[in-house]
């Protein structure tokens, strides 16, 4: 019926336990809103970031606050924001097509090292001088 079978709704889960889920997932969906201007320029999700590290591949709402880190075809798939239909073709095109699911993933963790606490401290000290 439609692929469900394979799509597990588990409720709530420890945040110790999330990792795990996003390490096991085919793919990960972050179907963020532009409906206000701070989702649209100025949301920078933690999820984004836990996303990339899992090494998994991200299909994302195309908006200018996620393109800081991620870049369409590069190390996610991006898909016009607020559209089911965008976000299940991008899902899709992710399932069906490992070595395209392979290529973001791997991106993607390479990219997550820029991003780490210890990454951002060090360029905020290189800016303070």
């Amino acid at each position: 019926q439609r692929g469900w079978a394979r799509v597990q709704v588990v409720g709530h889960v420890s945040p110790l336990e999330i990792p795990f889920y996003q390490i096991a997932a085919d793919v990960l969906a972050l179907p963020n809103s532009a409906q206000t201007e701070m989702s649209r320029m100025h949301t920078s999700p933690l999820k984004l970031f836990e996303y990339m590290a899992a090494g998994r591949p991200i299909v994302a709402s195309d908006l200018p606050s996620l393109r800081e880190a991620l870049r369409d075809g590069e190390n996610a798939l991006l898909v016009r924001p607020d559209d089911a239909g965008a976000l299940a073709q991008g899902v899709r095109r992710v399932l069906t097509d490992a070595a395209l699911a392979e290529r973001l993933g791997a991106q993607a963790r390479r990219d997550a090292q820029g991003y780490t606490w210890q990454a951002r401290a060090r360029r905020i000290m290189e800016w303070v001088g």
